[in-house]
């Protein structure tokens, strides 16, 4: 096998340790609590994590749920910005602990924004990278595409080694979302949309970015297309 990529055996899963903690976290929960929000009736420019946030929805589907990890982690004033965007948001809580904050239904506006940004060429290059490669051509799909449900898949595990970091120019610009996957997403987990497996993933700034912050970047891979079911990683 290529030095870049580690082939894992197909049936081991454990590197995707983001099911094991959710897992772990969501039978922990013993309180839902409905949160009021002020919708969003003037939407300007989303900022790196509200792209994040609803970039799926826009890709996917429009009924497909966010959750934020560890949000008593992170700025609250910050985070009711950013739930500003969907019609149901619900805190969910282990105790008296707030461990999720649950994102559903995301407005109109907010979305038809995200299409704006992408018309304009003024998308983040981190969910540009992850969502509208040069390989889809902002192409959208229905997600149940996504994951086939026949088909042979392997798992890889990138060599760190052989990706280039953000440059501290780079990370400067990426300040807000550095540090909201930091404490929002100890794991992060994704599918991408249509994104290759092959060399040249190396190059791609949402990996390159993911390896600034995480120790290890695993992919589900669909071995007659060559295609990124699921992305992974962990610290």
């Amino acid at each position: 096998m290529k030095d870049w990529a580690i082939k894992r055996d197909s049936q081991d899963t454990s590197i995707f340790i983001t099911n094991e903690m959710e897992n772990k976290d969501f039978k922990s929960i013993t309180k839902k609590e409905r949160i009021p929000s002020e919708i969003r009736t003037n939407t300007g420019t989303l900022s790196s994590v509200e792209q994040l946030l609803l970039s799926r929805n826009y890709v996917f589907s429009n009924s497909l749920s966010e959750y934020i990890w560890n949000p008593s982690g992170y700025d609250m004033k910050k985070l009711t910005l950013y739930t500003k965007h969907f019609k149901q948001v619900r805190f969910l809580y282990s105790g008296e602990q707030l461990k999720f904050i649950h994102l559903e239904n995301p407005i109109e506006s907010s979305i038809h924004q995200f299409s704006n940004q992408i018309n304009n060429n003024d998308l983040n290059l981190f969910v540009k990278g992850l969502y509208f490669s040069p390989f889809n051509g902002f192409e959208k799909k229905d997600y149940s595409q996504v994951v086939p449900e026949t088909g042979e898949k392997e798992i890889y595990t990138l060599n760190n080694n052989f990706i280039e970091p953000l440059n501290l120019t780079e990370q400067s610009s990426e300040t807000e979302l550095i540090h909201f996957l930091k404490k929002c997403y100890p794991n992060f987990r994704t599918e991408p949309d249509r994104l290759l497996f092959n060399e040249n993933i190396l190059n791609n700034f949402a990996v390159r970015l993911l390896a600034t912050i995480y120790e290890q970047i695993s992919f589900v891979v669909e071995v007659s297309s060559k295609r990124i079911l699921l992305l992974g990683v962990s610290k």
